[in-house]
Formats: structure tokens, sequence, C-alpha cells
């Protein structure tokens, strides 16, 4: 099983049964939600490059989870929000989209993607791949309920 499979498979077995057991097949625009998706992560992107940490962390519900492969990051408001303020000095954020896929007749958006940080004193970039899971709140906006990411492996492995 490929890297990107394992991820996919950690995350949502991370998640509730309502999750695990969504039909994930094409919404009838999905081209509408992948540009939704986009301009979300275009915000991101611009909200750490304004030095704005908790405002990235707003793009993610109450209840979220961040999580790398070994183990949970931040799980909670809370948490999320020391999560992102503990970022030393940010730079830049580049998110990458591989894939988009939203879950019919359900609230669920599945983003697949990798992620570029440039951060800290002396400078460094942090590359990761990622599965997001966003959910569909009351009010109609999208948030991130889960992010899950490992460092992606060496190329020819």
């Amino acid at each position: 099983m490929n890297r990107i499979a394992i991820v996919v498979a950690a995350g949502l077995a991370l998640f509730s049964a309502e999750i695990a057991n969504a039909q994930v097949t094409p919404s009838k625009d999905a081209n509408a939600v992948r540009r939704e998706v986009e301009s979300l992560n275009r915000a991101m992107e611009a909200a750490v490059a304004r030095g704005d940490l908790k405002g990235a962390a707003a793009f993610y519900a109450d209840n979220a989870v961040v999580r790398s492969a070994h183990s949970v990051e931040a799980q909670g408001r809370a948490a999320v929000d020391r999560y992102f303020l503990g970022i030393s000095n940010a730079k830049s954020w580049k998110l990458d989209i591989y894939g988009v896929t939203a879950a019919r007749e359900s609230n669920l958006v599945y983003q697949t993607g990798r992620s570029t940080l440039v951060h800290g004193s002396p400078e460094r970039t942090s590359v990761v791949q990622f599965l997001v899971v966003w959910e569909r709140q009351r009010d109609g906006a999208l948030k991130i309920v889960l992010d899950y990411y490992h460092v992606p492996e060496p190329a020819g492995r």
C-alpha cells in the first residue's frame, strides 16, 4: 500500500464512525467545492504571510484534531490555537492541492496535498503531505475537523 493510501486510511480511522462510513462520491458541483477549498487554502496562506497565526488557526473547527504520523499534536480550539501560535517566525506557507472530494449527502470534504512552511530562525523549510477533512458548519462555512500529516518518503523508495 502506498504512503498516501496509508495516510488516508489512518486519518479516517481516527475520526468518528460517521466519517469512516461516509459515501465518498463526487458531489454534483465538484468544481465549485474545489474552488471553495482552493480559496480557503489561499486565505490560510495569506494569514501566515501577514503573521496572523491565530487567523490561520481560525480555519479549524472548535473540535478539530491536528495529528502527525506519530502523535496527536492538537485537539480542540485552545490546543489548535497554541499549535499555530507555537510556529516560530513564520514567513510563508504554501498549500499545494492534490485532490478535493466532497462526500455525497454529507457535510464532509476531503482534501489531500502538500504543505511547505518556511519558518524559524535560522530559517528552515518544513514539507509534509496531508489529508484534511473539512466539515460544512451550520452557517455554511467549511472548517477543518481533521488535519493529518506526515513527512514524505525520499524519492526512489
